[in-house]
């Protein structure tokens, strides 16, 4: 997922039919089919069986009756023993995780010629998470911290958007939300790497608000404390 690039070469029967395992890891570039035929090639290659499985990645969630070009427009792979599905064509998806695309679909094993279901959606496994922290202060002012876990497909998209945006200057973001809400203050966001998937996708972010409140003294705890709120 991370050392082979998606990308797909369709020179005579080459988009129905992958390239040898070898040719793909010397290129390490291939499509849905290369991946599937590598990722086989590996796992066989530590005695665990798997087999490709045809599926469609738009709207159609019914049993296809005709392994046609279009009715199936993509494959990912299948490991019996684990009763895992694996679509290592998505970059950020951590090893038991699937894109939403994928999810709660009929898929044909090829091998053993069985239609099967991917995992629904599910609460349980598809799971966000927020926790805020806040601090008044007396002379008005707030700083806050936060965390944001995400699990399953979520997980996967918030990986991608990361990538995507990687770029932007948060800090310029935050002061502009802040105007907008005409609140004054500084914001900072703290992500993972989106290639990393030995650590949980957590985000922490922590603001600072300047006069958000005028209160009258005494009234935000003794001896100068903050009050958390």
């Amino acid at each position: 997922a991370q050392n082979i690039r998606y990308v797909g070469t369709y020179l005579e029967a080459g988009g129905v039919v992958p390239n040898d395992a070898a040719s793909i890891l010397r290129r390490s570039y291939g499509d849905c089919k290369d991946h599937v035929t590598l990722l086989e090639a590996l796992l066989t290659a530590v005695g665990v069986q798997s087999e490709p499985a045809l599926i469609n990645t738009g709207t159609n969630y019914n049993p296809l009756p005709l392994t046609v070009v279009g009715a199936y427009n993509h494959v990912i792979t299948y490991i019996p023993s684990l009763d895992l599905f694996v679509d290592s064509t998505s970059r950020y998806s951590p090893t038991g995780t699937l894109p939403s695309s994928d999810l709660g679909k009929k898929v044909l094993l090829t091998r053993s010629a069985k239609i099967v279901s991917t995992p629904p959606h599910s609460p349980d496994a598809d799971k966000e998470a927020v926790t805020t922290f806040w601090k008044l202060y007396p002379n008005g002012n707030m700083t806050g911290q936060s965390s944001f876990s995400k699990t399953g497909w979520l997980e996967v998209s918030s990986r991608l958007y990361h990538v995507d945006n990687a770029s932007t200057d948060q800090e310029s973001d935050s002061r502009r939300y802040l105007r907008r809400s005409r609140e004054s203050g500084t914001g900072k966001t703290n992500t993972p790497s989106s290639d990393d998937w030995s650590v949980p996708w957590v985000i922490t972010t922590r603001t600072e608000l300047n006069n958000v409140v005028n209160l009258p003294r005494g009234t935000c705890g003794s001896g100068g404390r903050p009050r958390v709120v």
